[in-house]
């Protein structure tokens, strides 16, 4: 499954410049901020992670928002290889 949700990340992101260029107020940009939570923590916590700076992700944000690198709730180390 996480390989599968890397690979369809990374066809996104081979065509998103043509399409989005310029406009992610956030940097890192949102494919590429999922791209390394799920390449870091797995399924479950890459998608939380996703939705969550999905969330915050409106004009008036802006700035640098970048992987945590300690998750802020407890997640067995197991499940990143899910």
């Amino acid at each position: 499954m996480k390989l599968l949700i890397i690979y369809l990340i990374k066809k996104y992101i081979s065509i998103s410049p043509k399409r989005y260029s310029g406009r992610c107020v956030l940097n890192p940009s949102c494919s590429i901020y999922s791209l390394a939570c799920f390449e870091k923590y797995g399924t479950l916590a890459g998608m939380y992670l996703t939705l969550k700076r999905f969330n915050h992700c409106v004009p008036r944000n802006s700035g640098d928002d970048f992987v945590p690198t300690k998750l802020s709730f407890y997640y067995p180390f197991w499940l990143k290889y899910i």
